[in-house]
């Protein structure tokens, strides 16, 4: 009779924990700063094998800023105890709007689906202000005036600018 009791605290010690064992982790690593249209940041992720079993992980990326961004590997084999970052490459276009965008990066195995949220924040980079040094001045016919201006760029790049009149 002790003996099958020893075998029932056995089962529930050791094998039903691995039985309901999360197979794996996802952690999120770095982020970048906000990003320029057009320049590129990235996001480190990390998977993690917590389980027992060897896990064959997919990975995609979903949300308003999947379509400017890349994600590698989007495939492989944790094996356990094993770890792997994850790298996503966020590239907004030149005519990406100004605003936050939102990143979702899921990783999937046989058993479990677990994602990570990111914001994605995209600034105006190109900046600049327009200044009049005098709004007005008074001259006679057939007299010719200048109005000088100072412009400023506020923004992350080099600029040139064209004033017309």
């Amino acid at each position: 009779m002790s003996s099958n009791r020893f075998f029932v605290l056995f089962v529930l010690l050791f094998i039903i924990p691995v039985v309901y064992a999360q197979n794996f982790n996802l952690f999120i690593g770095s982020s970048p700063e906000e990003l320029c249209p057009g320049s590129t940041g990235l996001f480190t992720d990390v998977i993690k094998n917590e389980g027992a079993n060897a896990l064959s992980i997919s990975v995609s990326s979903t949300g308003t800023a999947s379509s400017f961004s890349t994600t590698v590997p989007q495939g492989f084999t944790l094996f356990p105890g094993q770890s792997k970052t994850i790298y996503t490459y966020v590239t907004p276009r030149s005519t990406t709007n100004i605003g936050t965008y939102s990143l979702t990066i899921k990783a999937s195995s046989d058993s479990e689906t677990k994602s990570i949220d990111h914001d994605v924040i995209v600034k105006d980079c190109y900046e600049y202000a327009l200044e009049a040094l005098s709004t007005q001045k008074n001259i006679c016919p057939s007299e010719s005036e200048k109005f000088d201006f100072v412009i400023n760029n506020n923004g992350k790049f080099t600029e040139t600018y064209l004033l017309s009149v």
